[in-house]
């Protein structure tokens, strides 16, 4: 499930190893007076020995937060920011300082503060920085190198200049179809050094189908139990819409803008345009204009065009390649003043292109909401349309989730009322049953028939939207291991709005939900796993909260957990010690709900199983290794770097795996390690001998090694990524009587994997 910024994953394209630099953490909280932002370094370097002036720092960012004023400056040599550096300060609404905390890049005699090498010197001119040859010769190397990756269809590049572990880069950012493509290019070596990939995150929660549902109305684990719908109430729409028979961005629409053409000079001037050139400026022009030409008219039963879903919080948008499923002409296909961004193949280039999305079913009547939501055997795009149960659902679930996330305490000015996009019926079958959340947009896909319909799921739109949620509240942070911050929280955040909305209430499925699990920290390889462990760990404060304090438990927990989180704005090296060290701080705060210190114990008490320490070392860990590769957190096998197996040929492997205690941690034997392909024999991949089910080993010591015999027959038995197919394998090791698993890592393939790294 994705945000488009999280989680990272390296390509083979690694020619520098990319460390860290060597950064030192403090925290100040005890303040004589009311310092400033310079006061705030002179006090820094009082306890850190350090000589650091005004001059080593930028303001990066000022905010106004619900309970707090939060600054943040990064450090700098040579006028450019250090990679993962920062200071932020904390100031209660009346400017009074709360806490500071900076992470500074240690001085040596290599790289004392503000000393740069000569030759290096040359490089930070604005004559250099500024070279427009150069950056072309840059950005096509950079295509190239994205050339010969599956995701391999880009659309802008943006780039940065700043100092990664004492090298002065270039990093080069663009979307792909699926995910986010990072390079890094030396400056002085004058070539990529490093090679990124990240994919938007996607829902794993498994489709059920819901319409006027308030949970969802389908239990995906046992699919014979259901819910009966229920009456909903669709508030904050907007009593004026566009919906129009025209299209508003019909120029830009109807224009391919090749890669190949893309040149801020050329695509700014008459002649260029007529050549085929544009630019950035061409394309805001065109965009201003559509915006000019969406004429807005007047919503509701009784409105020219009917009752139209666009509210205070969300716009409901069926996608522009939907419109291929509707050959009985179901729909009037009117357009939204809303863009769908894609890239495809061209004249043997790639064009981005820009349409416009459309509105989905109108309602003339009050009763023809009523109607209970048609469930289609088949998954028919096409019965989706014409009943339009889908998009009343995701209206509901969007509006819902915003307001008992008001109610929770999320009210920080801007970032808590701006609204999002619902896009349903993405075609692309990379995405196939499935949704995903990219820069305040969840998009919701088509579904196979044996699948369900994520977009009649609130707890997975509300999983989505916590993603929303993380980016708003916490802004520019860095993960150090990878996206089980994000995962975990967007899923403790969905379960915040469910018992918001309907408090403990039971309902099928209930306790066979991701976030109920007993996953310990440092095992997962994968973000989605990964993030069990933080999911779970705040569910059981949350559990003890409610236990000790009824529903006012789950209103504290919201108050601390956002409280926390605003004090992990804009983290550069955030991880699961880092978070407890946070939601601890705020825990030693009061507030006019929570006495100081009253959430310690509780804490303390859901992290004792979860394979924690405080300062990260002496885990307990969990070894997978197949043939030569060992499986690691954001290598080879993660879901951005699949392994590669032939097509068309059989390929057997070999797997390994083994446990090791902790200092803290111990596992209890005898553990039962289980084995199975992600998608069963239903899969796209065509396991051999998938239709004998799991395999399963029981080891009965640490000393005990697992070994599994594995294979793919080389066929696809569909293809979900171009021509192509990839699929998981789940390794869950199991404690005695449980029936959740204690530790989990999986592993991606891929068939003929030719335009991976």
């Amino acid at each position: 499930m994705r945000r488009l910024f999280r989680g990272i994953s390296v390509g083979v394209l690694v020619l520098m190893t990319q460390a860290r630099a060597d950064i030192i953490k403090t925290r100040l909280t005890t303040f004589s007076g009311n310092p400033n932002s310079l006061q705030v370094i002179n006090l820094i370097n009082s306890k850190m020995g350090t000589s650091l002036k005004a001059t080593d720092f930028a303001m990066a960012e000022r905010t106004q937060l619900a309970t707090m004023q939060f600054e943040m400056l990064v450090q700098m040599k040579g006028g450019q920011p250090i990679e993962g550096t920062r200071v932020r300060i904390w100031r209660s609404k009346l400017g009074q300082i709360i806490a500071a905390e900076a992470h500074i890049e240690k001085p040596s005699m290599k790289n004392g503060f503000g000393m740069i090498d000569s030759s290096v010197e040359p490089l930070l001119e604005k004559s250099y920085l500024n070279d427009k040859e150069l950056l072309a010769t840059q950005e096509k190397q950079v295509r190239e190198a994205i050339a010969n990756h599956h995701d391999h269809q880009i659309s802008i590049l943006n780039h940065k200049d700043q100092w990664i572990s004492n090298e002065f880069v270039r990093v080069f950012e663009a979307d792909g179809q699926r995910g986010v493509h990072t390079l890094i290019w030396s400056h002085s070596d004058q070539k990529i050094v490093l090679q990124k990939y990240k994919e938007f995150l996607q829902a794993e929660l498994p489709p059920v189908k819901a319409m006027g549902y308030k949970i969802y109305e389908q239990n995906w684990y046992n699919p014979t139990e259901t819910m009966e719908p229920e009456e909903i109430e669709l508030k904050y729409l907007n009593d004026q819409v566009v919906a129009m028979d025209t299209d508003p961005y019909e120029v830009l629409s109807g224009l391919p803008l090749l890669r190949s053409r893309y040149d801020e000079q050329q695509g700014s001037t008459e002649e260029g345009i007529k050549k085929g050139y544009w630019s950035m400026a061409l394309l805001q022009a065109l965009m201003q204009q559509g915006q000019k030409n969406a004429v807005k008219v007047e919503n509701g039963f009784a409105g020219p065009q009917g009752l139209v879903l666009d509210g205070r919080y969300v716009g409901v948008n069926i996608h522009p390649g939907a419109k291929k499923f509707d050959n009985e002409k179901a729909l009037a296909w009117r357009y939204s003043d809303n863009l769908q961004q894609d890239m495809v193949s061209l004249f043997g280039d790639v064009a981005l292109l820009f349409q416009t999305s459309y509105r989905g079913k109108t309602y003339s009547t009050a009763e023809e909401l009523m109607v209970r939501p048609v469930r289609d055997p088949e998954n028919s795009v096409l019965a989706y349309l014409k009943d339009g149960s889908d998009q009343v659902q995701v209206y509901w679930s969007v509006t819902e989730m915003m307001e008992q996330m008001h109610q929770l305490g999320f009210t920080d000015p801007e970032i808590s009322t701006r609204k999002f996009q619902a896009f349903l019926y993405n075609p692309d079958p990379f995405y196939r049953n499935n949704a995903f959340y990219n820069r305040d947009t969840i998009n919701f896909t088509t579904y196979t028939p044996d699948a369900s319909n994520f977009a009649r799921d609130n707890t997975t739109v509300w999983h989505e939207l916590g993603h929303g949620v993380i980016d708003r509240l916490l802004g520019q942070i860095t993960l150090t291991k990878g996206e089980g911050f994000h995962e975990g929280f967007a899923d403790f955040l969905a379960e915040l709005v469910v018992q918001s909305s309907s408090f403990q209430r039971d309902f099928p499925g209930r306790t066979g939900q991701r976030i109920y699990n007993v996953s310990a920290f440092n095992f997962a390889n994968e973000a989605h796993d990964d993030g069990e462990a933080y999911g779970g760990f705040m569910k059981d404060v949350l559990d003890r909260a409610i236990a000790l304090w009824g529903k006012d438990g789950l209103m504290k927990t919201a108050e601390l957990t956002l409280e926390a989180m605003r004090f992990t704005r804009g983290h550069p090296a955030l991880d699961e010690q880092e978070w407890v060290e946070k939601l601890l701080f705020a825990d030693s705060r009061s507030s006019l709900r929570r006495a100081a210190f009253q959430f310690k114990p509780l804490i303390e008490a859901s992290l004792a199983n979860r394979n924690f320490t405080a300062d990260g070392k002496g885990l307990a860990e969990m070894s997978v290794k197949i043939d030569d590769t060992q499986l690691t957190r954001g290598g080879v096998g993660g879901r951005s770097t699949p392994m590669s197996r032939p097509l068309g040929v059989e390929s057997r492997f070999k797997m390994l795996v083994s446990l090791k205690d902790g200092a803290n941690f111990k596992f209890k034997y005898p553990l039962k390690i289980l084995v199975a392909p992600g998608g069963g024999a239903n899969g796209p991949v065509d396991w051999v001998d998938e239709d004998l089910g799991s395999q399963a080993i029981t080891i009965k010591s640490p000393q005990e090694v697992a070994e599994f015999n594995l294979g793919t027959t080389g066929k696809c038995d569909f293809q979900n990524v171009g021509e192509s197919c990839r699929e998981s394998i789940f390794i869950d090791v199991y404690s005695p009587g449980e029936t959740k698993p204690r530790a989990r890592q999986r592993v991606y393939m891929q068939l003929n994997a030719a335009r991976l790294f």
